[in-house]
């Protein structure tokens, strides 16, 4: 959803429990707070692209474990937390792209 969202309440999505995708896609999000996703479990498809982000808090995806396509494109990250994707064995596609290369504390994501 284009909207220009700044900033995004730490309770934002609580008691959306049935959600399967979100699309917060295009808007001027530097930072999301810690747990902000961690009342929708069923969350399939998560699109935070075309923000301003260039970090996460390290639970972002705590939650997710159904999560099949995670699009973090066209943002500004410099790292990406450790255990990102630990956990989610339903992961299909990541869409890293226009970031740079951002770097991870444990190596597990290396550019070319």
């Amino acid at each position: 959803i284009e909207n220009n969202l700044a900033t995004i309440h730490p309770k934002q999505f609580s008691n959306i429990t049935n959600v399967q995708e979100l699309f917060l896609r295009g808007n001027q999000l530097k930072e999301l707070p810690e747990g902000v996703f961690n009342e929708m479990p069923n969350i399939e498809e998560l699109d935070i692209s075309k923000n301003l982000l260039s970090k996460l808090p390290s639970n972002i995806l705590e939650k997710q474990e159904k999560l099949k396509n995670l699009d973090l494109g066209e943002n500004h990250f410099e790292l990406l937390p450790d255990g990102l994707l630990a956990g989610k064995t339903n992961i299909v596609t990541v869409r890293l792209s226009d970031n740079g290369c951002p770097k991870t504390k444990g190596g597990w994501f290396k550019c070319r």
